[in-house]
């Protein structure tokens, strides 16, 4: 049973049902009674019940909790959340879709969450979810508001930087996740002028630094360095360079790097890593702001997608070679 059923039921508006599940004194205590009444006798009253907890709480569902990126994001989420008086819990579905759209389905039904916030989700979305949700990092969908990081203004900043350092001879590499970034790449090349070798774009299927090592190593040995390397994101960046520092090669004097992501050891190795910057403490405000006004007003229906542009961040990575 809904709302709007439990409002049928009690002869009231679905707008009052609302207003007295989420706390409002402006219904009577009369009505209050014979609605939460009705609903404890119906066994709804724990489904819609949000008086209980004084903090709203949202449900942050990620891909994995291993990387860098996904816990700095949290990590930011969870400090925005609080400056807002909310609670965070997390759930992780391993890249799977099926277990995605089982999170969504879990808390948007029975539990007492409030709000979801789905990262790089697959799914689209429920058409008739019972809580908000808001994607940020997927495809835009109809049923539920979406942030996207527009990667493509950093990528294109690096390389035309990259260009004008006089690199010619620039790869990219990446692994099996990273196939959006790298489709990235030649478009900006492309953009560019410069000529994209597809021998000097490797994909591993390792991750993390591990999957820069082993590519860069690919290179190597078949004696074919790039000038310059833009990297799937920061930890396959930092597997090159430790390739590199173990084969008596150095950055940027022998290769000049750029990851993605800019974690936050982007600017505090020996030599600081240029990176591309997705604004994720704008983004997390924004997403919050958008769960909010839909779980302060129920019947806020409007779908919003919101694109944030990239920035990319020059550090000492990157070596000028146009006068050779």
């Amino acid at each position: 049973m809904n709302l709007k059923q439990l409002a049928q039921i009690t002869g009231v508006s679905i707008s009052t049902v609302s207003k007295i599940f989420s706390g409002s004194e402006e219904i009577s205590e009369q009505t209050k009674k014979i609605v939460l009444d009705k609903a404890k006798e119906l066994g709804i009253f724990d489904k819609y019940n949000k008086n209980k907890y004084e903090k709203k709480l949202i449900v942050v569902i990620c891909p994995e909790l291993k990387s860098e990126y996904y816990t700095s994001i949290l990590s930011i989420f969870n400090k925005v959340l609080i400056d807002k008086n909310c609670t965070m819990s997390v759930s992780v579905s391993g890249f799977s879709i099926s277990m995605e759209n089982e999170l969504i389905s879990l808390y948007s039904s029975g539990s007492r969450a409030d709000g979801i916030i789905v990262i790089d989700g697959q799914t689209k979305g429920k058409k008739n979810a019972n809580i908000p949700l808001v994607y940020i990092n997927s495809d835009e969908n109809r049923y539920s508001d979406s942030i996207s990081v527009d990667f493509y203004s950093g990528i294109y900043e690096a390389i035309k930087h990259l260009r004008n350092c006089g690199h010619k001879k620039i790869g990219f590499i990446g692994e099996t996740l990273t196939k959006d970034k790298e489709r990235l790449f030649t478009k900006a090349m492309n953009q560019c002028g410069l000529q994209i070798d597809n021998s000097l774009i490797v994909v591993d299927k390792n991750r993390f630094e591990d999957a820069g090592f082993n590519a860069i190593k690919k290179l190597y040995d078949n004696n074919n360095l790039p000038t310059a390397i833009l990297c799937g994101y920061d930890n396959i960046a930092y597997g090159v360079i430790n390739f590199m520092e173990t084969h008596s090669l150095t950055m940027p004097d022998d290769i000049s790097i750029i990851g993605i992501d800019d974690i936050k050891s982007s600017s505090v190795k020996k030599i600081s890593l240029s990176s591309i910057k997705a604004n994720y403490e704008y983004i997390c405000e924004i997403a919050l702001e958008l769960l909010l006004k839909k779980i302060n007003n129920p019947h806020y229906k409007i779908i919003q997608t919101i694109n944030v542009k990239s920035e990319f961040i020059n550090r000492a990575s990157v070596k000028d070679i146009s006068s050779k």
